[in-house]
Formats: structure tokens, sequence, C-alpha cells
């Protein structure tokens, strides 16, 4: 039960994270490739931490796994951030978030041997439902998310689940901190190939548009939550049964995001792209076709 509130903060702290995410990619980070490659960088700031873990090679295949979770954590990140910049928070993270459960249940199974008992099952399911209840919009929305970055989407959070399976198994087989810092190392490697791109290339070394793109105290404020989400999360899977479970969760994160989103609005008109007519909001809160909150709230029940 423990873990249960461990994996709880760090989808608070991501909720957090995403809000601030969006604020960026719509008025500052002109580029989500350079707001990755940052977010890769600042990641080397858990070294921090080196001198309480016992840092150390691995065998080969958890260094390989280490690699992996690390590199596709980053290549979920730019797909999703780049989606994210052209649509709408509340649709987008509770659509990415439904779909990782899903690729999360194949990789626990081929990777972990990871097998859900009827109660668990039951809880994943409702905690989808809830997921893609408050991402649906009626009508009057902002109109339907084009395929192309639907697939993106879809392709984001495969990558997402296949990181977090194998950093299961990294944990699986090392220490926590072990596995944690190699897994940093690996993802902070993986964005250097974005300086290839002339644009990041430009904003990277300051001579991006008015230095638009340069990181600002928000953004440092959001990787911290975004830090503290990770770390929460990333020891929530080394403690929790199942990384099924901890993934399906993402539903009450999104619960939160919607909170948070309609907050700002309220505060702050315009700060973020949304479409919160009454009719929406009643909708993903508590109207037709069904209640997001109440599905979310009974799948937490049950995989708890």
């Amino acid at each position: 039960m423990y873990w249960l509130f461990v994996v709880l903060g760090g989808h608070l702290s991501n909720a957090g994270a995403f809000v601030i995410d969006k604020v960026l990619l719509q008025k500052t980070m002109k580029y989500p490739s350079v707001y990755v490659f940052y977010i890769g960088v600042l990641g080397l700031l858990a070294f921090i931490l080196l001198p309480f873990s016992r840092f150390s090679l691995m065998p080969n295949y958890l260094m390989l796994q280490a690699a992996v979770s690390g590199v596709t954590f980053m290549v979920a990140l730019l797909g999703f951030f780049t989606v994210l910049q052209r649509e709408e928070a509340t649709r987008v993270i509770p659509f990415f978030g439904g779909l990782i459960p899903v690729w999360t249940l194949a990789f626990a199974a081929v990777f972990l041997g990871e097998r859900l008992s009827s109660h668990e099952w039951w809880g994943v399911i409702l905690l989808i439902v809830g997921a893609v209840l408050i991402s649906y919009e009626p009508d009057g929305g902002s109109g339907t998310m084009s395929w192309r970055l639907a697939a993106l989407i879809a392709l984001s959070a495969g990558c997402f689940a296949l990181s977090s399976t194998l950093l299961k198994a990294v944990f699986n087989g090392t220490s926590f901190l072990n596995g944690f810092l190699w897994t940093r190392l690996f993802a902070s490697l993986a964005v250097l190939p974005l300086l290839l791109l002339p644009a990041t290339r430009r904003a990277v070394v300051g001579r991006g548009e008015s230095g638009a793109s340069l990181p600002s105290a928000l953004l440092f404020i959001g990787q911290t939550l975004g830090a503290l989400g990770f770390v929460l999360l990333a020891w929530g899977t080394n403690l929790a049964p199942r990384v099924t479970i901890v993934n399906a969760l993402q539903g009450v994160q999104y619960a939160l995001l919607f909170i948070f989103v309609v907050l700002l609005h309220a505060w702050r008109p315009g700060l973020i792209p949304e479409h919160l007519s009454p009719a929406i909001v009643t909708q993903k809160v508590s109207a037709e076709p069904g209640p997001g909150f109440f599905p979310c709230l009974v799948g937490l029940v049950l995989v708890a």
C-alpha cells in the first residue's frame, strides 16, 4: 500500500509539470526538440545522488535494458510534446495516458512475465475508461484530432510504456539508485543527436529568434516538478508489485490535470488555449457519455 502513495505523489507532480509544459510550448519554446534537449540535459542533475549510490557497471543485458529505457523515454517525450504543442492538453494527455496501460500490458507480459488478477484487470480497465472519458469532448469542442497526431501519440505512448517496463526490469536486477542513474545517463545521451537539427542547434547556442527558446525560470520550475514526478514514479515502479498498475494509475493524474487547467483558465483566461465551455466542463466531470472521474476512483480502489 505504501507504493500507492508514492505513485500518486508522482502523478500529482507530473500533472503540474504538464500544465507548465503546455504554457512553455505555447508561449516560449517554439520547437519541441529544444524543450526535449533541455529536459535531457537537466536529467544529469540526478547525479547529485551519486554519493549515496553504489554506482557501478551492470551485466550487459541490464545495460542494454537501461539504454533502451532511457532512449525510448526521450523519444516518447519528443512525440508527446510535438502533439501537445498543437492540441489541447486536456485532450492529448488523457489520450496519451489511456494508451500507455494497454501497451504496458503487452510489454510487461513479454519482459516481466506479469499477470494481473481478476480485480486488478477490472481496476486497470476502469482507469483506462476514466482517462478516455476525461479526454472526450462533446459537440462544440475544438474538433477531432488528425490521424497523424493520433498515430504519433499512440507511438509515443508505446515508447513510454516500453521505457517504464524496462526500467522495472532494470530495478529487478540492480539497486534502485544504480539503475536510476544509468537510465538517466542514457536518456541524456539520447538527446545529443537533436543538435544535428539546425533550428534546435541555433536555439540551444542562443541564436534563436530573440532568445525565445532559451531556458526560463518557468522551465526550471516545471522540470523540478517533472523530475520529482519521475523520481517518485521510478521509486513507485520499484516498490509496486506490477508496472502495469503503476501506468494505469495515470488516469488519476488526468483528473488532477483537468482540475489544474480549469483553475488556471479561471485565473488567467487565454494562458492555455483550451475549450472549456460549461458543457465541456460538465461532461468531463459528470455528464454523458459518463463520468470520467468515477471510473478512475473505482479503478484506484480495485488496484490498491
